[in-house]
């Protein structure tokens, strides 16, 4: 009996240990001003994933209505940001609970009587975003470029504000409030722009040009810039991208389907211009299956990613371009060890789950359902059937796109 209380003891302890110690990967938060976590950003960083605010910690620090505030101080977390480099700066917050509604101000911190005279409500916020939690893009909000609102007040909106010119030294104070209790952590990703031009050609199978429609989005899936090429299907566009951060750029036509390509300016050695953004697009055909690349979900779930939106919208776009294309909408998973039966019965679900959800998307967006149809192909046709990595795992999480009807 003492044996097995000595074993229950034990393992109770190790539980507890392991609970502590997961907590304490987790980064900590600061509720109040005075005590906020000092953050240096010298150049691409990330801090988290955080513990949960809970709570105004010891002050309610917002006493006045003002709108561009929060309504109150809910569950806060205070960063004090040190600039080690001047350039254009970008931040995003991500919620660990897409569901929460992470709002957020940003002040120049100037000298130590901050706190005091913030407590007085005398400081107006250099940025905000007080905008309803946006769940096509998983709650995220920050500060990008190519945005034009510095403020963004309560009530449907942008989720993200102007993006900031900084100087090394520089102070800010940066204070996110989730409005919902009991709600999970975050993490803040803090990068730096780089300006840079990406030219490239638009052609069909046959080599010919096309005037296509071209789409530049982030991994979030914000679409950064949108234009098109010209009639001998050049395009040139110069914009503003995070360092060393994937974009998707996406072309399609009213003739052609959809291409991706990745961008990443840590593939830009000498200069600050993407010269080889080519793109042949295939061309529509009647029976025709099309896998765009870009496509993909969440392991084991039948929810998008949100790098996959921009790609989700040009097919939208094709199908309004093209009145009389029916399609047929092909869900795909990345097998893992099959045990049994339900293993085979889940995997089928989900193939079926996942062509649903574009069904649904493009429903939602106004193209009418009988032009659209679903099959699930479970892992029948996977692009890598032994997946080594994450990149090739993510691949065969996709829905291709099959022609049935042209006319």
């Amino acid at each position: 009996m003492k044996i097995k209380s000595t074993l229950i003891l034990l393992m109770i302890t190790q539980i507890g240990l392991l609970f502590s110690q997961n907590d304490a990967t987790l980064k900590p938060v600061a509720s109040d001003c005075k005590t906020a976590i000092p953050i240096t950003v010298s150049g691409n960083m990330i801090y988290g994933v955080t513990k949960s605010p809970n709570g105004f910690g010891n002050i309610q620090e917002i006493t006045t209505k003002n709108k561009l505030l929060f309504e109150k101080e809910h569950n806060t977390a205070w960063y004090l940001l040190t600039i080690q480099r001047a350039g254009e700066f970008v931040l995003e917050i991500v919620p660990e609970d897409p569901k929460n509604d992470y709002d957020f101000l940003l002040y120049k911190y100037d000298a130590s009587t901050f706190c005091d005279a913030f407590a007085k409500n005398t400081f107006i916020p250099l940025r905000n975003n007080l905008s309803r939690v946006d769940k096509s893009i998983q709650g995220i909000t920050g500060l990008m470029a190519n945005v034009k609102n510095t403020n963004e007040g309560i009530g449907v909106g942008n989720a993200y504000s102007q993006s900031i010119s900084v100087k090394k030294g520089e102070r800010y104070m940066l204070i996110l409030d989730n409005v919902y209790p009991n709600g999970k952590g975050h993490t803040i990703y803090f990068n730096f722009l780089k300006q840079v031009t990406i030219n490239g050609k638009v052609v069909d199978s046959d080599n010919k040009p096309v005037e296509a429609e071209m789409i530049l989005s982030d991994n979030s899936g914000n679409t950064i810039e949108q234009f098109k090429s010209s009639a001998d299907g050049n395009y040139s566009v110069k914009t503003d991208l995070k360092e060393n951060q994937d974009y998707t750029l996406t072309s399609f036509s009213d003739s052609t389907f959809i291409q991706d390509k990745t961008l990443n300016t840590n593939t830009l050695k000498t200069e600050n211009t993407f010269n080889e953004a080519t793109f042949v697009l295939p061309k529509l055909k009647e029976g025709a299956k099309y896998n765009f690349g870009n496509i993909n979900f969440y392991a084991d779930r039948a929810d998008l990613l949100p790098s996959s939106y921009p790609s989700a919208e040009a097919l939208y776009q094709l199908l309004k371009k093209n009145k009389k294309l029916v399609i047929q909408i092909e869900g795909h998973i990345n097998k893992g060890i099959v045990k049994s039966e339900k293993d085979i019965t889940d995997n089928q679900l989900l193939s079926e789950q996942r062509a649903t959800t574009i069904f649904n998307y493009l429903i939602k967006k106004g193209i009418a359902k009988e032009r659209l149809s679903t099959v699930g192909l479970s892992s029948t046709q996977m692009i890598y059937p032994n997946a080594k990595n994450e990149t090739e795992g993510k691949a065969n999480r996709r829905v291709e796109i099959k022609i049935t009807s042209m006319n």
